[in-house]
């Protein structure tokens, strides 16, 4: 009896976690949306869980971020299968130590920035091409094209910007937060296996500066 209560506890813990976590991302990017900042700025919690907590509880926070952030942008709901590829990928980079290595930190970086860029222009050319008819109204050929460079790869910068911010953000946390919460985070029951001393070893060496 009190091995099921203590598991309905532990769900408990973990489905309010995921949604403060969800919370946390959409008001970001609520934030930067209101004051116009351009950057998405909603994979901060997203890229923190799925290293700490694995590949399933990183999707969850991927998922309820874009349900939160629907409710004042219906748009953004597409983006909910490429945010979920980063935050499985951001769990494969850290399982793998990859996060230990600049190159592999630029490389995570670049190929997610390029991801969303991709993903974004595919489904918003039609609106791109809107913009090319109010901006490039009157100009030349060789104008137009030189502007739709330029708007092309401010959006791949803005991404790349956005992914450094991010990642940046959810490894200070990391190193900010002390092993023995990092711990009981990670054990609260995920559906993982428990942490063993060699893992924790592993977290408290990567928290030491």
């Amino acid at each position: 009896m009190q091995v099921k209560t203590k598991n309905k506890n532990n769900d408990l813990k973990i489905y309010i976690s995921i949604i403060i976590v969800s919370i946390f991302n959409a008001l970001l990017n609520y934030i930067s949306h209101s004051n116009h900042w351009n950057l998405p700025l909603d994979t901060i919690g997203t890229f923190l869980i799925a290293m700490e907590c694995g590949y399933f509880p990183g999707i969850l926070v991927a998922f309820f971020t874009n349900i939160f952030e629907s409710i004042y942008l219906p748009s953004i709901t597409y983006v909910l299968l490429l945010n979920s590829l980063m935050a499985f990928t951001a769990t494969y980079f850290y399982k793998k130590s990859f996060f230990k290595r600049p190159l592999m930190v630029a490389l995570f970086i670049v190929g997610c920035s390029l991801l969303s860029w991709l993903f974004e222009m595919t489904l918003s050319m039609e609106s791109f091409a809107g913009i090319q008819n109010v901006f490039f109204e009157g100009t030349s050929l060789t104008e137009s094209s030189t502007w739709a460079q330029r708007f092309l790869e401010w959006r791949l910068v803005r991404h790349a910007i956005d992914k450094t911010i991010c990642l940046g953000a959810a490894f200070l946390i990391m190193k900010l937060t002390p092993p023995s919460v990092r711990v009981k985070v990670q054990g609260l029951g995920w559906k993982q296996r428990p942490i063993t001393d060699h893992q924790m070893e592993k977290i408290a060496g990567f928290t030491k500066p």
